[in-house]
């Protein structure tokens, strides 16, 4: 009990002493701040600062004072001014930073993912959500400027309130923070893209393509600004690179194969429109031939179509070159996926009256025209 006693006193000694040795003006900030009145110890603590030039424990109160005020770009400050005079308060600081990051980056975060579960709504409420993440994530950039995940989330939310200005900017941001990361350029090459500025999109996923030729988002959205500047060479080129790393990418083969019936269509050179025809036809056909075991997940890949449609279309290149034994055979295919298509019915009567067998052509005409509503 003696013991006890003893130690207790000397640890009550200790603090006193340790008190008694803070100047009166950073004592009174830490009575006014243990009792939360941040404003009276926010006063304090900053005239402690200027007071005491060699103290690091001022600037180190003030900072957490401003942190309570979620002023943290003043808490930084004040924290790298104690550090500046002192390591004492080394760890704590570094405790103190990570702490409020991860408070301030899942306050962004979370408002982000509730925006996006309101799925595109454009109502004040959505938007003050979008506005809360924004803020949230400024806070957690201020607290540690080079983590990767607040600034691209900035630029998101300004991305989702059509701010894309502002969004070019930090994703921009990115780029500079990871030039190696093929996202940040690939999230500016996507505004770009959006807002039709088509060769500064072009530029930007070049460069995400260049870093990794895998990521497909890169590659389609590449591809599709070469399309948009009527630039088909560079645009076949890209989707050949791209089948070459991932070969069975069925998004590539359609891709490329819609770029060869859009030329077949559009010459009125017979030779150069039957070789374009059977360009798309080989595509079309192989990206038929991969058989998907999960339909949904394969037409999820398909940004500008789905199976159907790539059966039409290879019905069409093959009736174009006269093909009509393998056109019967891709509708029969086709149909045997999409009972209900019209198109794939009226390419069969087609099909079996050039192949004379008009009974059936008859058959497969009357058909379509009940499933047309005819």
């Amino acid at each position: 009990m003696r013991k006890i006693l003893f130690l207790t006193v000397l640890l009550l000694s200790f603090t006193i002493m340790l008190t008694s040795c803070r100047p009166p003006e950073l004592e009174g900030a830490f009575v006014d701040f243990n009792a939360k009145r941040y404003d009276n110890a926010l006063k304090l603590a900053i005239e402690a600062t200027d007071k005491y030039p060699t103290n690091p424990e001022a600037p180190f109160l003030l900072g957490k004072i401003y942190a309570e005020k979620e002023m943290f770009g003043e808490m930084v400050d004040a924290f790298n001014k104690s550090l500046e005079r002192g390591s004492e308060y080394e760890s704590q600081i570094k405790e103190f930073k990570q702490y409020y990051f991860q408070n301030e980056y899942k306050k962004a975060y979370d408002n982000y993912v509730s925006y996006q579960d309101m799925a595109g709504d454009t109502t004040e409420k959505a938007m003050k959500l979008l506005d809360l993440s924004i803020k949230h994530s400024k806070n957690a950039s201020l607290i540690v400027p080079d983590d990767y995940r607040p600034i691209k989330l900035t630029g998101l939310a300004y991305n989702y309130k059509d701010e894309n200005d502002l969004a070019i900017d930090y994703f921009k941001k990115l780029t500079k923070l990871k030039p190696d990361t093929t996202d940040g350029w690939y999230q500016v090459g996507r505004v770009y893209f959006n807002t039709h500025q088509y060769e500064k999109a072009a530029e930007y996923n070049k460069k995400a393509v260049e870093i990794d030729q895998s990521f497909i988002p890169a590659v389609e959205l590449l591809a599709f600004s070469y399309e948009s500047l009527k630039d088909t060479v560079n645009s076949i080129k890209t989707y050949k690179m791209a089948s070459e790393v991932d070969p069975n990418n069925v998004s590539y083969i359609f891709n490329l194969g819609l770029i060869y019936n859009k030329q077949a269509s559009s010459t009125s050179d017979n030779t150069e429109k039957a070789r374009l025809y059977g360009l798309a036809e080989e595509q079309f056909s192989k990206a038929i031939s991969l058989n998907p075991e999960d339909l949904d997940s394969y037409q999820r890949q398909l940004y500008d179509g789905n199976l159907e449609i790539m059966y039409t279309l290879d019905c069409i290149a093959q009736i174009q070159q006269k093909k009509f034994e393998d056109c019967k055979n891709t509708a029969l295919s086709g149909l045997d996926l999409f009972p209900d298509s019209d198109e794939l019915y009226e390419f069969l009567a087609i099909c079996y009256a050039n192949l004379g067998e008009s009974a059936k052509a008859k058959e497969a005409q009357e058909r379509a025209k009940q499933l047309k509503g005819e």
